[in-house]
């Protein structure tokens, strides 16, 4: 065991699944404010990863957490979260905590005020180990709660800073923001969210959701948000790929086991080109910088990170496939999915969702895009909850 004694530092060991991940240094039980630096040697990937250190006053401090510092795209953050399984040791109260564990103060993000789900897991426990007074509890709880895969990027991800960021963090932020109400953003994993959603937990799902009749037997669904379209990504100094046909004799890297891996090979034959799968989408786009293949297949919003992020790349065509992202909602609850749909509709309107595509993906939206164009009604046509209504989409009396 490790005991925190005031003013002095100790050392606890990061142990996961994959072996020691670094170091992380607890300084000043007494103090003012703590101090958390968590070195770190070489990523999953090979590449070197950050050194940083946060300071952190008493006063913004939530929980205690288990975390592990890789996320799918291999980008390292000293606070990523995974989930409790990274440790089977269990939390002890008092003033000792276990060893070897994982171990990282947790504090709300400064730009969001977002709070991961597991920040809130062991207020207590820390407030005991490190013998703090009692946070003062906020003045009011949010109106809203709502959750998303906080590892979904560009949609959502974590920050530096403690919180997360992405397309669906702001878009939730800006529902909340026109409906005058307050909100609490979860990040969670996305196995669980319909689960808990449907338990209460949360108003609505934040996380895009593909809408779909098994889905919608299920769950209400406000109006698309987005079209839930394919594209292909290239590197910049190939040719303009503007067809299937164009692909004739072309390596095409996906990721494994997904829709897109399943289209490509499906069409392998019709279209002539090879089909190269890899263990995760970043991986795939790697292929495409080192020129072991020619284009990445993935989802539009992916796809347009990725070439935001790296000027060696470039969009290539987009596939319709034909489906929306949307926000899903308790069966039962028809009140907060119409409020929030008409939300989105406002936001559609008044020019918001073309700033937020700017912003995260570097794509001006086409007229009659989803993601600009208000759809009649409440939910999507054509799928169960749909209600025909014939409200006009406005940004008054939303409140």
């Amino acid at each position: 065991m490790v005991t925190l004694q005031s003013g002095t530092a100790r050392t606890l060991d990061r142990v996961g699944k994959a072996g020691r991940f670094g170091r992380a240094a607890v300084l000043g039980k007494g103090a003012l404010s703590f101090r958390i630096r968590i070195k770190y040697g070489r990523g999953y990937d090979g590449n070197p990863v950050p050194r940083p250190a946060f300071q952190v006053s008493p006063g913004e401090i939530v929980s205690f957490g288990i975390t592990n510092p890789y996320n799918s795209n291999f980008l390292i953050y000293p606070n990523y979260i995974a989930t409790l399984r990274e440790s089977r040791k269990d939390h002890n109260a008092g003033t000792t905590l276990p060893q070897p564990i994982t171990a990282t103060l947790w504090f709300p993000s400064k730009e969001t005020g977002v709070i991961p789900t597991f920040r809130r897991l062991s207020t207590a426990l820390l407030l005991s180990a490190l013998a703090l007074p009692p946070i003062a509890a906020r003045a009011a709880g949010p109106d809203l709660k709502t959750a998303l895969d906080g590892t979904f990027a560009p949609h959502a991800m974590p920050t530096l800073s403690g919180g997360i960021e992405g397309f669906n963090v702001d878009l939730a932020n800006l529902i909340a923001e026109r409906l005058g109400r307050k909100i609490t953003i979860t990040a969670a994993e996305f196995s669980g969210l319909i689960p808990a959603l449907q338990a209460g937990t949360y108003d609505f799902l934040a996380a895009p959701v593909t809408v779909n009749p098994e889905r919608a037997a299920n769950l209400l669904f406000s109006e698309g948000f987005m079209d839930a379209d394919f594209r292909f990504l290239a590197r910049k100094s190939a040719p303009d790929y503007k067809t299937f046909a164009d692909l004739k004799g072309k390596v095409i890297a996906v990721n494994k086991g997904s829709n897109y891996d399943a289209f490509a090979r499906e069409h392998a034959a019709e279209y002539g080109w090879t089909v190269e799968s890899y263990g995760t989408n970043s991986d795939a786009v790697a292929a495409v910088l080192a020129g072991r293949a020619d284009v990445n297949f993935a989802g539009v919003t992916v796809v347009a990170w990725a070439v935001k992020k790296n000027p060696a790349l470039k969009l290539s065509f987009a596939v319709p496939s034909g489906q929306v992202w949307s926000l899903a909602f308790r069966k039962d609850d028809t009140t907060t999915r119409n409020l929030v749909d008409r939300a989105i509709e406002c936001l559609k309107i008044d020019g918001s969702m073309a700033k937020l595509s700017q912003k995260w993906f570097g794509i001006t939206p086409e007229p009659g895009q989803t993601i600009v164009t208000p759809v009649k009604g409440y939910g999507v046509p054509g799928f169960a909850g749909y209600v025909a209504d014939e409200h006009k989409p406005s940004c008054t009396d939303l409140h």
